[in-house]
């Protein structure tokens, strides 16, 4: 079936609880979606795009946070990636904690943050001091042992008054590995479970 084909009968979107996108005073702001705290641009970021067509990744989440508590893991893979802009269109699997699946697609745009599912993927090669979405920051670069490899990482940290949010990416890729987010709202932790930059199961790492 052709992907056209699959889009046009998705009923279904993953909503990311309160991820939606409205214009104030001609800028587009980004309220909190998976525990990242709301983030406005006005000129796109320069960046390059590190995943291709076929890429995935699966992640165990687990969090306190109203409409994330009943998601035990998250798993994607992208169908369309357009280097020029950014832009990469997910088919997104989320599994709740009752076995129940739901599958959907949805566009994100990766040098801006803007879509359902904003966190999972930055723009490749970052370097320490790169600002991202406004509201985040590089702010280390380090070796990582991942199962029998061994990856260059970035840590980035995103912050509003209210929320904090730690995060390491696969530096080549933008691919998250793992998040930490505490806010008023609750916590919620998501790490990497397997993904197509890895091709082995990741049952641990350790910081390099």
């Amino acid at each position: 079936m052709e992907t056209d084909e699959v889009l046009s009968r998705t009923t279904r979107r993953l909503k990311a609880p309160g991820a939606t996108w409205e214009n104030i005073n001609g800028k587009v702001e980004r309220n909190e979606g998976w525990g990242l705290p709301a983030c406005e641009w006005e000129d796109p970021p320069q960046g390059r795009l590190g995943v291709n067509p076929g890429d995935w990744a699966i992640y165990k989440l687990s969090s306190n946070i109203v409409g994330l508590a009943n998601i035990s893991s998250v798993e994607w893979r992208i169908i369309r990636a357009d280097e020029s802009t950014g832009r990469v269109l997910f088919a997104i699997t989320t599994e709740r904690i009752d076995g129940i699946r739901e599958t959907s697609l949805t566009d994100y745009i990766v040098y801006t943050g803007e879509g359902e599912v904003m966190g999972f993927i930055v723009p490749s090669m970052l370097n320490v001091g790169d600002i991202i979405y406004g509201i985040g920051r590089v702010v280390n670069i380090s070796d990582m042992n991942i199962g029998s490899k061994v990856r260059e990482v970035v840590y980035i940290m995103y912050q509003s008054q209210e929320t904090q949010v730690d995060a390491i990416y696969d530096r080549k890729s933008g691919i998250l590995l793992e998040l930490s987010a505490t806010s008023p709202r609750g916590m919620l932790r998501i790490d990497i479970l397997d993904s197509s930059i890895h091709h082995q199961r990741l049952k641990s790492y350790k910081r390099g």
